[in-house]
């Protein structure tokens, strides 16, 4: 095949159904001729303080280390025979729109062709030695503000593919690759749908259309005629509630279930009551209560770490810890709306028409909080959490 002229073949690294995927050297940015450094060490047994020698092995093993180096690689995909493949013509389609999906997504953080030969069925990706998300589990467990930093960089990229009406339909863990600066790439886009009526679905027939543990549940068992990019934002909060949890999987849509709760698998984290209140619009039963695309979810995300960066506490009746000591808790002493007007007027206020107030009080430092709330409600702030 073509893609010899330029690539050689290192090392298998994965096989399915419709095609496999290989780790390729680029012969244009690598001329490794093995001989130098063979000869070399051949020679040296007899001539050890030769300086002609000696450049030979440093020319050698500076020619070893730069074909190491990951830049040099890529990630060649190409499909079965058509002996060989499963649905051979629905793989070749969903190859085509792979391709033309890549090459519509410019952004930093969405996997780019380096080459390729649509009739000859391959192309070449950026190969990422890191692995993907789901090898580094470890490095956001309990960590909102480093996952949301870390996700926010895809939610952009997938805002760009959202806006050019594209639904990448595979979000995952296992398809998010970790590049040379530890920074996300989303990858594998052999399940994009164009919402045009130019692109249609490969299939007719009821059939799952993306990947079940990650796919928003009214697209199950599904024929979907317009699959809409509110699919992605599902899989994304499922996404960052994997990256922030540690575990693997996320049961259907049940991430306030206590088994699955951040605030109960974190409980001295106060910043997951917030991070709650984001996975709340989008990892949801019924898709008229999520996000209609990623870049609202863009907003979402850039509004609490903004919150987290300012330091900003979840709202709640229950304990939280003193922002002055550091040491105490603040515990709630008035609560106006339930007509504690003796406690209230303790502090100096007296409440009139509507309004009502909270008061918190360190049990440590002294130091008091006080909340306006109007017509006895909470405001829109006060989280739902009451743990």
């Amino acid at each position: 095949m073509q893609y010899r002229e330029r690539w050689k073949e290192i090392e298998d690294i994965g096989e399915g159904g419709q095609g496999k995927v290989i780790r390729v050297l680029d012969k244009q940015k690598v001329q490794l001729d093995p001989s130098i450094l063979t000869e070399a060490i051949a020679e040296m047994i007899g001539k050890r303080r030769d300086v002609e020698l000696q450049e030979k092995i440093r020319k050698g093993i500076a020619e070893i280390m730069h074909a190491e180096n990951s830049v040099n690689y890529g990630a060649l995909k190409i499909l079965h025979s058509l002996d060989d493949a499963r649905n051979f013509e629905d793989a070749e389609e969903r190859l085509k729109r792979e391709l033309e999906a890549m090459e519509q997504a410019d952004h930093p953080n969405l996997l780019k062709i380096e080459d390729l030969n649509l009739e000859e069925k391959w192309f070449v990706s950026k190969y990422y030695p890191n692995g993907t998300l789901k090898d580094r589990s470890d490095w956001y467990t309990g960590k909102v503000k480093r996952a949301l930093t870390a996700i926010r960089p895809i939610a952009e990229g997938v805002a760009t593919l959202h806006e050019k009406r594209i639904v990448h339909r595979d979000i995952k863990p296992e398809n998010i690759f970790i590049d040379e600066n530890e920074q996300l790439v989303l990858g594998d886009f052999g399940l994009v749908f164009f919402e045009d009526p130019g692109h249609t679905r490969i299939s007719g027939t009821i059939e799952n259309v993306g990947s079940t543990d990650w796919m928003p549940p009214w697209a199950m068992r599904m024929r979907i005629e317009n699959i809409k990019p509110s699919f992605d934002v599902f899989s994304l909060g499922k996404t960052i509630w994997a990256m922030v949890s540690g575990e693997p999987i996320l049961l259907f849509w049940y991430h306030r279930r206590e088994e699955f709760n951040l605030e109960t698998m974190f409980p001295d984290r106060p910043e997951m009551a917030l991070f709650n209140d984001l996975l709340d619009k989008c990892i949801v039963e019924d898709e008229e209560n999520c996000l209609e695309n990623a870049g609202l979810l863009l907003k979402e995300i850039d509004s609490l770490l903004n919150a987290l960066r300012l330091g900003a506490d979840p709202m709640s009746d229950s304990e939280r810890p003193c922002r002055v000591c550091g040491f105490g808790k603040y515990q709630l002493r008035v609560n106006s709306s339930q007509r504690d007007y003796t406690n209230i007027q303790n502090f100096g206020l007296k409440p009139a028409g509507g309004q009502t107030f909270k008061i918190f009080v360190c049990d440590n430092c002294g130091h008091v909080q006080l909340f306006s709330c109007q017509q006895g409600s909470d405001p829109l702030g006060w989280t739902k959490s009451t743990n």
